[in-house]
Formats: structure tokens, C-alpha cells, sequence
């Protein structure tokens, strides 16, 4: 800051002895700058006209005689007075002198210091400091100085270990302000292990299983570990345990864990473990599945799994007769029919679950499941709904001969289906009666001329039809056909063509419904529902066809 210098009010005016007295000459001088150490300052007059002498002094002492002064560190809070003399021409010389103003000192470039580095036991530390100018450092343990510790880096000791470092950087000259800065560090110095080992990992890599680290001796000891497990490098989120159990995700991936010890005072270290080979899928465990339920046909068999390791795991389900699937048998339950009588049933159970090997496991075979019971057994009049339920039956066996009605209401309708070999009948749920026998007689009342209606079946003893079992449209599928009998076409025997030989009066017939009384089209001659033929029949049967029925034939044999 610019000082105005004061001007003197009052001078002593010396000139010659002259007759005339001269005026002084008239100016006022000034100090322009800084009146600081390091500054220059400079004497300003206001009149042009003079010329002048101009004498610095500090402390009563000149130091300078020309028109600027460069203060010096030794001028340092001492009183500065600017003394000028002014010459011109018809005036009397004059001279001013400035009010006296201390000189101040000079400051540094403001500075703060800081510190960086580890604060472990043998690494170093380094101070900020000052680009330029005179400076001295000091490395301090909880705020008392170091011996020797003065340079710009400090190395930290044992010693240090527990307690606080800090930093002292001071600028100081002559003349100038002293300026200091002090840097704490934010915590106190940790010691650091002097032996650590790698961790390892144990288990089976495989998706489900469990991987184990340990850990082998670090010196000093440890006060505690914690875990990060890897997947190929990168920390899997929330692994953070002793232990790892391996899920899909890590499967095909290398998996590592870093072990991080932990003690008071000291510098927790990290070390990693070698990684684990690419992780293979896992293995389901599940029990061999039992079979519960009656062994006959029209009951229900089902699955008792026991343990499956791990839950959440896909289930599916394959029946199997003799060993070879049942098409459509798919459920955790199986309901035996016709077809598997005589057969031995099994089941087998698949499990899936991503990042898993699939596994499959088999029951044990059943016995041989036993035929449906026999139902109408021998000849008689049986009650629909008490004797009989109401569905489709077959002979259990080929009948020599064969008749049966049923009655609805007060007639006996249907007509009667008669024949040997395999006979079926169809019963319905308003069927009131059905009668089988080896011959029915009826006998008609007074009242009506149709024999159908008002009549008494009554039974006539013969061989007969012997039992019947329900039919439930499955069977074995045979390629040959006896000559005698009524069978379901892609159930009993094999849609195609079948030939049979040496016939004479062979008769055939398409049925709908193996009920005496609806007839089907026949596809390839629909003029013919019905016909008889001798000699050699090709006899074409297709799956549009529900039951073909034949008479005094010969044994069909499938060809095409």
C-alpha cells in the first residue's frame, strides 16, 4: 500500500544575503510503493519546474540518495523518513521531508503442507513443501518432534507403530513473516504381517457342492479372517463366508478365494488362493422310486420318490410296460388296463434342474398284473348298477356259443347278439337288465304281438358266455384275428389288411358300438356294412372302424 508521505508545514529557509528576500520554492514530495522489505519505492514531487536532491533514511541513518530505494530485510520495522531538497530558479531552495513510516516485513507465498503415503511400518511418507524459498521440515510422533527427522520424506519405524505421525514445514528469512504449516495424518501407524500363506480350497467342484477355504499359519497371529470367493477373478456378491456352496452360475467358471487377516494395530493383508478347476455340473441324488398300489388292471398304481437332493428339482415321469413306454403314461399315477394284464409295470423317473447332470432312476418291476374281475359270470340276469356297471365288456374267454339282450324300460332292446369266440356287449345307463346265456328264450304275453316288448327273457343253461371283463380300449394289438368274435380295430387287432383262406360262408361286419345294432360304413365298399364271403378275403380294416365282428371264418392273418 502506497504511504503519502507528510510534507513538513514549517522549514527553515536559508538563502544569501540578499537586499530582497526570495520565496521558497513550492512542492510537495511523496513515497510511492510498498514501504515493505523486498518492495522499491520511488520520491514523487508536483513541480516540474524544480529540480531535486533526494536522501533516504531509516533509523536516522541515509541509506539512499538517488530518486527510488529498494528496501532491505535490515530496514525491517525500522522508521523510514524521504528527505527532498528543491532547486529553481528565482525562488529560495526548500527543504521537505516525509512523516516517518515503519518499514514492514515481507511474507511468504501463502502455503499449506500435506502428507501421503501408507501409514505402515516401512513405507514412506512424503511432505509437501514449498516450490521455493528458505524452509525446514519436521517429522513429529504425536506431536513431539523426531530427532533427525527434518528431511521432505520420512520411512516409518517400528516406533511409529500405535502413535500418530505428523508434519511441521516452516518458511522463515530475515525480514519476512515466519509462516508454518502442520499436517496431521488421519489415523495411526499399523505394524504389518511378517508371514502370511495362501489360502486353499477343498471340496468336489461341482454345481451343489460345497468348497471350503483354509487357511495356514500367519505370524504374528491373527485375530480374525475374513472371505471373498471369486468367479474367475471377479468377487461374487455376498460370498463372503468360510465356506461356498457352487450354483449354476459358476458353472464352466474357475472359482478362487481371497483371505483378508485382521489385527488390531496392524495392516490387514489380503492373499488368494489358486483357482479351483472350470466347475462341473452336479449330481441329483434321488432314491429308487416304489410302486404302491393293486397290481390288477382298472386300479391305480402311483410313485413314491423318498429323498431328492437338491429340492426345486423337475420332475417327469415315463411308465413302462415290460420294460418298453407307455405312449400317454406321464403322470406321477398309472391306471392298469386290459393291455398290461399279464404284463410286469415299471416307472421311470427323470430329474432335471439347470447346472445339473439329468438322472434318472428306475422302480423295480411289479408281478404280473393280474385281468380285470370278471363280472356276469356264467349265465343269468343280471341288474345294471347293482351286478353290472354300465360300459363295454368282452368274453374273458372264446365261447363255443353265446346270446345276450339287454332291456330298457319295459323292451328288451338291441336286438340279441349272438356267436362264439370273443363276444362284447355295450351297456348303457338306462339299461334296467342284461341277460347272457348259452340261449334265450322269449316268451310273449297275450297282450302283444311284437316278442320284444311285455317279454320274459328267461336264460336257457348251456355253456354260455361264461365271465365278462370291462373293456377299456386298450388291448394287444395282434397281427392276426381269429375267425370267430367281435374285436376292436386298433385295440385288439392291428389296422391294415388281413387275408384269411379256404373260407366258405364267411361273414363280416363293421360295428359302431359293440351293441347288436348300430352298424359303420364301410370305407372302401359302402355298400357293404354287412357281407359274406368264401374262399380267399382280403379283408381291409382301418382305424375309422371301431369293431369288426366275424363268423364261421377261417383266421385272418395282417399282410400290408
Amino acid at each position: 500500500m502506497a504511504v503519502a508521505a507528510a510534507i513538513v508545514a514549517a522549514l527553515t529557509l536559508t538563502t544569501a544575503a540578499q537586499a530582497v528576500e526570495l520565496d521558497p520554492v513550492a512542492f510537495s514530495p511523496e513515497v510511492s510503493g510498498v514501504v515493505q522489505v523486498g518492495e522499491t519505492l520511488t520520491a514523487v514531487t508536483d513541480n516540474a519546474a524544480a529540480t531535486y536532491d533526494y536522501e533516504w533514511s531509516v533509523a536516522g541513518v541515509v541509506v539512499g540518495t538517488t530518486q527510488t530505494y529498494d528496501v532491505v530485510a535490515e530496514d525491517a520495522l525500522k522508521s523510514l523518513v524521504l528527505s527532498v531538497a528543491g532547486h529553481q530558479d528565482g525562488y529560495a531552495d526548500t527543504t521537505l521531508e516525509t512523516a516517518a513510516v515503519t518499514v514492514q516485513k515481507a511474507t511468504f507465498e501463502e502455503f499449506s503442507t500435506s502428507l501421503s503415503g501408507s501409514l505402515v511400518v516401512g513405507k514412506t511418507l512424503k511432505a509437501k513443501v514449498p516450490a521455493s524459498g528458505p524452509y525446514t521440515v519436521q517429522w513429529r510422533r504425536d506431536g513431539v518432534a523426531i530427532s533427525g527427522a527434518t528431511s521432505s520424506t520420512y520411512t516409518l519405524r517400528s516406533a511409529d507403530a500405535g502413535h500418530r505421525m505428523s508434519v511441521k514445514v516452516v518458511q522463515s528469512a530475515p525480514g519476512y513473516v515466519t509462516q508454518k504449516s502442520i499436517a496431521n495424518a488421519t489415523s495411526k501407524v499399523k505394524r504389518v504381517f511378517t508371514a502370511s500363506k495362501a489360502p486353499k480350497i477343498s471340496g468336489t467342484v461341482r454345481v451343489g457342492q460345497v468348497l471350503k477355504a483354509s487357511v495356514g499359519e500367519w505370524s504374528p497371529g491373527v485375530k480374525s479372517y475374513t472371505y471373498q470367493w471369486n468367479r474367475d477373478g471377479v468377487a461374487i456378491k455376498g460370498a463372503t463366508g468360510k465356506t461356498r456352496r457352487l450354483t449354476v452360475n459358476d458353472l464352466g467358471h474357475k472359482i478362487t478365494v481371497t483371505v483378508t487377516g485382521h489385527k488390531p494395530g496392524y495392516l490387514a493383508k489380503s492373499r488368494t488362493s489358486g483357482a479351483t478347476d472350470k466347475v462341473r455340473k452336479g449330481h441329483i441324488e434321488a432314491t429308487k422310486p416304489v410302486l404302491t398300489g393293486t397290481t390288477r388292471a382298472g386300479n391305480r398304481l402311483s410313485v413314491r420318490l423318498g429323498t431328492v437332493t437338491p429340492g426345486s428339482t423337475k420332475i417327469t415321469y415315463q411308465w413302462l410296460r415290460n420294460g418298453n413306454a407307455i405312449k400317454g403314461a406321464t403322470s406321477a399315477r398309472y391306471g392298469l388296463k386290459n393291455v398290461d394284464a399279464g404284463r410286469r409295470i415299471s416307472v421311470r423317473v427323470t430329474y432335471v434342474k439347470d447346472g445339473y447332470v439329468t438322472t434318472t432312476r428306475t422302480s423295480a418291476l411289479t408281478a404280473e398284473i393280474r385281468k380285470r374281475p370278471l363280472v356276469m359270470q356264467g349265465n343269468g340276469t343280471w341288474e345294471v348298477g347293482v351286478d353290472v356297471q354300465p360300459g363295454i365288456y368282452y368274453t374273458a374267454s372264446e365261447t363255443e356259443y353265446c346270446e345276450w339282450t339287454r332291456k330298457t324300460g319295459n323292451r328288451w332292446t338291441g336286438g340279441t347278439n349272438t356267436g362264439s369266440g370273443r363276444r362284447m356287449i355295450s351297456i348303457s345307463a338306462s339299461d334296467k337288465t342284461v341277460i347272457t346265456a348259452g340261449k334265450i328264450t322269449y316268451v310273449t304275453q297275450s297282450s302283444s304281438t311284437d316278442p320284444f316288448r311285455l317279454a320274459v327273457a328267461v336264460p336257457v343253461e348251456g355253456e354260455g358266455c361264461g365271465g365278462w371283463i370291462r373293456y377299456d380300449g386298450t388291448g394287444l394289438k395282434r397281427s392276426t384275428m381269429p375267425g370267430d368274435g367281435m374285436f376292436g380295430v386298433g385295440v385288439d387287432v392291428k389296422a391294415g389288411t388281413y387275408k384269411s383262406t379256404g373260407n366258405s360262408g364267411c361273414e363280416m361286419t363293421f360295428w359302431k358300438d359293440p351293441d347288436g345294432a348300430t352298424l359303420t360304413a364301410n370305407l372302401y365298399d359302402p355298400d357293404f356294412q354287412s357281407f359274406t364271403r368264401s374262399g380267399t378275403i382280403y379283408l381291409q380294416l382301418d382305424s375309422a372302424y371301431d369293431f369288426i365282428e366275424v363268423n364261421g371264418c377261417n383266421k385272418f392273418t395282417k399282410v400290408s
